[in-house]
């Protein structure tokens, strides 16, 4: 498993990419390398996509295939977004949108989709057919007649849409993909849950929602209405949908043009490691999802450090030469007694400002790390400057040893909290303007 040292990071995510495979809508004319090479031209804007196609992962297995070959790199997570159709229908005659984004964890994910599939089932004419590529292409046939293999596939998807509380009952017996799916359904009045009719579906209606994890919408109305800052109150949203749900968006592409350019510039952003767990924490944690055009990382790049690295010239190995990755925002040292969490802080401080660490120690009484002769310590900030040990550069940082604490909160250290307490305020400009 591919780790992310830096912990949760915004990063764009378009979880509605339709391949070159799915049958409705098709605007690629079959043509996988121009698909894969428009994916590609991205480089890292994008770090997770949802492979997108109707009642089947055949696209998303050609994927596969092409990420095994070395293709689409520049992505870091590719998830299957199997979307179906499911009636009652909206007021437009369309069936309701709804997507299941599934767990590529399992090394088996694939057989297992498969698997749960071939047990989802339309009837027609007295007929049970299941959702597989064999049976939708003879549902195809029995509707609208023998034709070519894809049109007979494209008409059995077509047709292929089963009730809400068949699509429920299959959803909740099938163990490993519930828990290993997330349920996404499409808001719009005209293949959303919202084109459901008040009058005599809205009971169904709050099923769905009651049903599914996320919405798909980027319309701002959406995002603020589920989670109760709109028409309806928090509690309100609560007692008619069991729940907040966070609102997800894609760009729901069907051609080259649209790929990762979702309708107005929403773009979707997650802060979240780039996996299915933390497409999860969305679900927890909705602050962690922001849809518009502009990164929510608004932190200027010298602000604040990439990762902080040890050069021990002593010939012991005393420190380890991989770098101490850092996040932009709130960052947490944990570690047992003696296992170097202030001597790290110490070096840090000293390489960025080490005048500022002499006079805290020296008010502090506080112990300085100052045997470690053949060490030097690189801070490495988000423009790519350096800070070290034994380099001229100095920027304003405040260093708060274990000892100072202690200062403080004594009487001879009350001017010196005062100041300090002061130091933090002005950094606000409100604080500033009311001062």
């Amino acid at each position: 498993m591919k780790l992310f040292p830096n912990g949760s990071e915004w990063r764009k995510w378009d979880l509605h990419v339709h391949t070159p495979s799915s049958s409705l809508e098709n605007q690629y004319r079959n043509d996988w390398e121009a698909y894969l090479s428009a994916i590609e031209a991205f480089g890292d804007e994008v770090a997770v996509m949802g492979a997108t196609d109707y009642c089947t992962i055949s696209g998303y297995e050609k994927l596969l295939a092409y990420r095994a070959q070395g293709r689409i790199a520049n992505i870091e997570a590719v998830f299957p977004n199997i979307e179906f159709r499911i009636t009652p229908e909206t007021q437009k005659d369309k069936g309701v949108n709804i997507h299941l984004i599934v767990n590529p964890a399992d090394a088996g994910h694939v057989d297992k989709i498969k698997h749960a599939l071939g047990r989802l089932h339309f009837r027609y004419c007295g007929q049970n057919y299941s959702c597989s590529d064999q049976q939708l292409t003879e549902l195809g046939i029995a509707v609208a007649g023998l034709s070519s293999p894809e049109k007979n596939l494209r008409d059995g998807i077509n047709q292929f849409k089963p009730s809400f509380d068949v699509f429920e009952d299959w959803l909740r017996s099938e163990t490993w993909l519930r828990n290993n799916v997330i349920v996404i359904a499409s808001n719009s009045s005209g293949d959303g849950i919202s084109g459901l009719r008040d009058n005599g579906l809205l009971a169904v209606r709050q099923n769905i929602y009651h049903l599914v994890d996320a919405i798909f919408s980027g319309n701002p109305q959406d995002c603020e209405y589920f989670q109760g800052r709109g028409s309806d109150s928090r509690a309100d949203v609560i007692s008619k949908y069991g729940k907040l749900l966070p609102c997800l968006h894609g760009s729901d592409a069907h051609g080259l043009t649209k790929i990762f350019r979702p309708d107005g510039d929403r773009f979707c952003w997650i802060k979240a490691d780039p996996t299915f767990a933390g497409l999860k924490q969305v679900l927890y944690d909705h602050t962690r999802v922001r849809i518009q055009k502009t990164s929510p990382h608004t932190k200027t790049p010298y602000q604040y450090i990439k990762h902080v690295c040890f050069t021990d010239r002593s010939g012991h190995a005393l420190f380890s030469d991989q770098p101490v990755n850092f996040s932009p925002d709130l960052n947490a040292i944990i570690g047992g007694k003696s296992s170097g969490k202030s001597l790290l802080l110490y070096h840090m401080a000293c390489a960025i400002n080490a005048d500022e660490v002499s006079e805290k120690i020296r008010i502090s009484g506080q112990a300085a790390y100052d045997d470690f002769s053949d060490l030097d310590v690189e801070v490495t900030w988000g423009n790519g400057e350096v800070s070290s040990l034994h380099g001229d550069d100095c920027r304003p940082v405040t260093y708060i040893p274990q000892l100072y604490i202690n200062h403080l909160a004594e009487r001879s250290g009350q001017l010196q909290l005062n100041q300090l307490v002061e130091e933090i305020l002005y950094q606000n400009n409100n604080f500033k303007a009311f001062a």
